[in-house]
């Protein structure tokens, strides 16, 4: 999932940088009222993108591009071995907040006390 947004993020901006500021703006407006502490997270991983997407210049669409479609690819081929349907089909909220979970995860995994203090 971080993929797919690094990807969706980064051929955004390609496309236009005010909408790519737009889709952050409106993702972080969801993500703080779910979490204050990943709104903020997500707000780093957005800038990094961006960042790289910066540093990269013309090649970033192509390698974009790539990782898009690979992602998905895997995420279907995943899903098709686990024998489910992939629950974003049901709702948009599952594609903003896939990444959430694995920045909770990689904040519990790496600041074990901070995910106690913060999540109860």
């Amino acid at each position: 999932m971080p993929l797919i947004a690094f990807s969706v993020l980064t051929l955004t901006w390609a496309m236009n940088p005010w909408l790519a500021t737009g889709v952050i703006l409106l993702a972080n407006f969801f993500y703080v009222f779910m979490s204050p502490l990943l709104a903020a997270g997500m707000i780093v991983f957005s800038l990094l993108s961006l960042w790289l997407a910066h540093l990269m210049g013309f090649l970033i669409v192509p390698l974009a591009a790539s990782i898009f479609i690979l992602t998905w690819i895997v995420q279907f081929v995943g899903h098709d071995i686990g024998g489910e349907k992939p629950s974003f089909f049901t709702d948009l909220q599952f594609l903003l907040i896939g990444p959430l979970w694995i920045l909770a995860w990689l904040i519990s995994t790496v600041f074990p006390s901070l995910s106690r203090k913060y999540y109860g």
